[in-house]
């Protein structure tokens, strides 16, 4: 199972961002079961806020896209364990801290971030969009 960065999720909402295109292709091969995909809670939040309040898609529609992803993304909480595991964390981003505790909790097999800091803080694989479906599928559809 490939772990979404919140970045990932913004990137699929923002048609403005560079890798827009690129995150709706890992969203289709989801879709279509070549791969699996997760998020958390708090990815989906983060997400609603920065797209809804800068006024980049209204809440309505923003609630409908998510009906749709989250057919086809699993969505994993974020528990108290994993705030506890970011307190307790040296990484200077709160956020990252909690995203990368849950995803080594959960034990997901690679995480998909615009983030290039994560590498630095994790031992599990890490990857821009383009570098995910390179290793995936092979070469990458521009």
């Amino acid at each position: 199972m490939t772990f979404l960065d919140t970045n990932v999720i913004i990137d699929i909402f923002d048609r403005k961002r560079e890798d827009h295109a690129k995150a709706l292709l890992l969203l289709s091969a989801a879709q279509k079961g070549a791969i699996k995909l997760a998020a958390t809670t708090q990815s989906i939040v983060d997400a609603a806020y920065v797209i809804t309040q800068a006024g980049k898609v209204p809440l309505k529609v923003f609630r409908q896209a998510m009906s749709f992803l989250c057919d086809i993304i699993q969505i994993y909480p974020v528990l108290s364990y994993d705030i506890e595991k970011a307190n307790g964390s040296t990484i200077p981003d709160y956020e990252d801290a909690v995203q990368l505790s849950c995803a080594m909790g959960e034990e997901f097999d690679c995480i998909v971030t615009r983030d290039k800091k994560f590498k630095g803080f994790t031992t599990i694989p890490t990857y821009t969009v383009e570098e995910y479906y390179q290793e995936v599928f092979g070469d990458f559809i521009s």
